[in-house]
């Protein structure tokens, strides 16, 4: 009986420290303001693991393209279910009914939209388990993530003093092909001239 409670509790032991050791994480995030980028979820540690959870905070206003997320190596031959929580929290789960493992490395490609204010944001992944063949679950630790919200470049002014394009216009903005010949009130590369 002792033997069998001390197997148990080295079991346990070697259960409880691999799951420490088990991580989701996210490198930091560079985004322009109201264009797409990408989360990029990698693990460590759940070598041997057939299946996993976690919850996903994402900043205000972050958006999340549920029908554009694509698995990574780590989790090809797994399903992938996404629900939205009542906190607003996504909720993934990746699973194998045929309990094949899961690989360390890239998991998941999340695409974001960004509209929000510029400066640095901070996202959440929460609530993250992983199980066993043997349905023996571990509880993991919580990860925080940035993005780092840029505004978008924009042109003012185009110099085409140098252009080597001629665009002619009629008045009323229909483009002709080449020089006029007719006399006439014409637009060439943005200016007024009369022929």
């Amino acid at each position: 009986m002792r033997q069998k409670l001390l197997i148990m509790l080295v079991a346990f032991a070697a259960i409880a420290g691999s799951a420490k050791a088990q991580t989701l994480s996210i490198a930091p995030i560079e985004a322009e303001a109201g264009k797409q980028a990408e989360i990029v979820v990698n693990a460590n540690g759940i070598a041997g693991m057939t299946a996993l959870q976690f919850n996903l905070q994402l900043p205000e206003g972050v958006t999340l393209d549920e029908n554009a997320i694509a698995k990574g190596a780590g989790a090809s031959s797994h399903e992938l279910s996404v629900s939205t929580l009542s906190s607003g929290d996504r909720l993934f789960v990746l699973y194998d009914m045929n309990l094949n493992p899961l690989k360390n490395g890239e998991l998941l490609r999340l695409p974001i939209t960004v509209n929000g204010e510029v400066g640095t944001k901070t996202g959440r992944i929460t609530l993250f388990r992983t199980a066993t063949p043997a349905a023996v679950s571990h509880a993991c630790e919580d990860a925080e993530f940035t993005i780092t919200v840029q505004s978008t470049t924009e042109i003012r002014t185009i110099d085409n003093s140098q252009s080597t394009i001629d665009n002619w216009y009629s008045v009323d903005g229909k483009k002709l092909n080449g020089e006029p010949r007719k006399k006439g009130v014409y637009i060439r590369n943005g200016r007024k001239v009369v022929k």
